[in-house]
């Protein structure tokens, strides 16, 4: 294993769903490419960002936030690809992934296999 492995950055605050699935696929089907790191608020993956640039993407499912569009644009802000899952429930969740510069918007019914390929992708 020659390549440098993709960090995932994700926010996980005790309530999202879907993220234990993120990390089943990226065990299931990374091959020790990726490394899980959990932050628990948006300001520590700002504070982690500046040191966490290329090789990097940060996942979020926002469709239990209050303010779902600011914590992706807080997140982008940082610079790092922000990916957002949604269950689909809410389809403002996606307008708001696009509007706030989100790279990927994906559903939480993703394939595992399609899920670890295109977070590998986002972090080139």
């Amino acid at each position: 294993m020659g390549a440098e492995r993709v960090t995932l950055v994700v926010l996980d605050d005790g309530s999202a769903a879907g993220l234990d699935g993120v990390a089943l696929a990226v065990a299931a089907f990374g091959h020790g490419r990726f490394r899980l790191t959990y932050a628990p608020d948006v300001a520590a993956i700002r504070a982690a960002a500046p040191r966490m640039r290329t090789g990097c993407v940060a996942v979020v499912n926002v469709d239990d936030d209050r303010f779902p569009k600011q914590t992706v644009a807080d997140i982008s802000d940082t610079g790092l690809p922000v990916v957002v899952l949604t269950d689909g429930t809410d389809e403002t969740i996606a307008e708001h992934a696009a509007s706030t510069g989100a790279a990927a918007c994906l559903a939480l019914s993703v394939p595992g296999r399609e899920l670890v390929s295109m977070l590998e992708m986002l972090a080139r």
